[in-house]
């Protein structure tokens, strides 16, 4: 017989963390089309680049496996990888 207490309590954990990466996930492709649409492609790309490989990646590693959260951890890593996309484009915009 399955836990069902045990998986709920992990969905809703999932549930947490992907309501909060949606909106900066949306955010993010708003600003990266504002971004292309300026002809400004390849900081768009470069701040990807930076925030998805150069820190999510580590992050994501770290949360995950070093630190124990598993699959949670990589949803964290996205989440903030997500929210920092938005804020770099955001002020690339803004400048």
């Amino acid at each position: 017989m399955l836990n069902t207490v045990w998986t709920l309590a992990v969905a809703d954990g999932y549930v947490i963390c992907l309501s909060l990466h949606a909106p900066g996930e949306g955010a993010n492709t708003v600003l990266t089309g504002v971004l292309k649409s300026c002809s400004r492609q390849k900081l768009g790309a470069a701040v990807s680049l930076l925030t998805s490989w150069i820190l999510g990646l580590p992050l994501a590693y770290w949360l995950a496996f070093r630190h124990h959260m598993g699959p949670m951890g990589l949803w964290l890593a996205l989440t903030i990888t997500a929210f920092l996309q938005t804020v770099l484009a955001g002020l690339i915009i803004a400048r």
